[in-house]
Formats: C-alpha cells, sequence, structure tokens
C-alpha cells in the first residue's frame, strides 16, 4: 500500500482492493497519482485502485479510480508474414469517425469509438492540449501521422467518459516562409447522453473498418513492444 498526505488530500492505492501489495519495483510518482514499473511481471496484472479523501473534514470518505493491467506472459506470435497482431473477429470493430472542428465547437462521443480530429488549419509542427486545465499525456495523442484520410491533430482512442470528457484547450504552432506563428482552438468531449442542449456539435464521417483497424493493430502492436522492451509502464489517473 502507498498512503500520503498532500496538503489537504490523502491518497492510497490497492491491488485487487487488498492495501498489502509488492511495490519494491514499484515508483509512485506525480505526487502519487501514478504508479511506475521498474519492470513487468504477470503477477502484477490486477485491478489497480487510487483513492482519495479531503483531510479537512473529518468524515470525508474516498473517492476512487479504478484502472486494469494485464500483463501477458509473452508476446503474441505473429502469423508468417504478418505486420500486425491478429486480432479476434468475435466483436465488431468499433467505429472510427473523422472530425473537423472549429473553435468552441462540440464533439458528442459515443462510449467506445474512437476519434481522429483535424483543428488546426495550418499543418503544425507539434500540438500541446490540456484537459480542464491539465495534461493529457497518456489520454490523447497529438501529432500523428496516420495515412489519408484519417485526421492526424489530436487522436481519441475508445471514447471513456470518465477519461476524455471535458474542455480541451491545444496549441500548435506552424511555419510560414521565415516566420513562426501559434494557433489556440478550445473544443469540448461530451459523451452522447449529455448533449440534448448542444446547439454547435461537430457533424463527423464515419471511417470504414477497412481504414480504422490497420492503424489501431499498429498502434497496439507498437505498446506490445514497447512494454516488452524497456519493462516500463506507467499507470495515471488524472481526475483528481
Amino acid at each position: 500500500m502507498q498512503k500520503q498526505v498532500f496538503k489537504s488530500s490523502e491518497k492510497i492505492w490497492t491491488l485487487n482492493d487488498s492495501y498489502l501489495f509488492p511495490a519494491t519495483h514499484i515508483t509512485f510518482i506525480d505526487s502519487n497519482r501514478s504508479l511506475e514499473f521498474q519492470s513487468l511481471a504477470v503477477a502484477d496484472s490486477g485491478e489497480y485502485k487510487c483513492c482519495v479523501r479531503d483531510t479537512r473534514y473529518a468524515y470525508q470518505s474516498y473517492n476512487c479510480y479504478v484502472t486494469q493491467l494485464t500483463v501477458l506472459p509473452e508476446m503474441p506470435k505473429l502469423d508468417a508474414g504478418s505486420e500486425s497482431v491478429p486480432t479476434s473477429t468475435a466483436a465488431p470493430l468499433p467505429p472510427g469517425w473523422n472530425y473537423l472542428l472549429e473553435s468552441d465547437n462540440t464533439i458528442c462521443a459515443d462510449d467506445k469509438n474512437s476519434y481522429f480530429i483535424r483543428i488546426f488549419v495550418a499543418n503544425v509542427t507539434s500540438i500541446d492540449c490540456l484537459l480542464e486545465g491539465n495534461s493529457t499525456a497518456g489520454i490523447v495523442q497529438a501529432g500523428n501521422h496516420f495515412p489519408d484520410p484519417v485526421y492526424n491533430d489530436i487522436f481519441i482512442r475508445e471514447f471513456n467518459p470518465l477519461v476524455h470528457s471535458g474542455m480541451y484547450t491545444c496549441n500548435g504552432t506552424y511555419q510560414e516562409d521565415n516566420s513562426t506563428f501559434s494557433e489556440q482552438v478550445v473544443f469540448e468531449m461530451r459523451p452522447m447522453q449529455q448533449c440534448n442542449d448542444i446547439i454547435n456539435a461537430a457533424q463527423g464521417v464515419q471511417l470504414s473498418d477497412q481504414i480504422v483497424a490497420p492503424i489501431l493493430s499498429s498502434l497496439c502492436h507498437s505498446k506490445i513492444i514497447h512494454s516488452l522492451l524497456f519493462a516500463f509502464i506507467v499507470l495515471s489517473l488524472l481526475h483528481f
């Protein structure tokens, strides 16, 4: 268990609802909001829960945030000549959408759908986004290089209302002649069920499975390789 008090809040971690779990290979970082694994084993798999409470109130209960970690015993074997991790055909692929946004637009998002978003008119060289004033590291991917016709500024994989909802403020820089310019775009992601009062919702174009599937497979493959080579993973719970 890791238990620390920061100013007026107390945070604790559990694994599979147990306060006692091996942590000699784990570093608690980012004010105890994240776990950094120096090595990974199958035994590290399970439900990690980070709980926080306000210590200013004696009877304040904990609010808990959960993430699931699954460590594979070995890298999935690829078929001969295959360049991607085989995927099951038992369940349909969640839809992927292209969105071209203007500032102050809102995307009404469906659970587990993926969103490829273009927010800048110019071809920016760097993009940095905040979600409700916090870093989006590990939440969205910015400045991607997906093939046409997929948009590349922002990628949100399998929308989760608890993780991805809120106001995004994104800044980008681009070159024109010998000058460098900056641009800022603000937009909102909302769960579809909370969009009844939205009058400026952006309209997206659904991408075919033939376009989305190779992208998602390549991202999954890269993530597995990275974990195996560097034995490094960070679990972040960014909503407290």
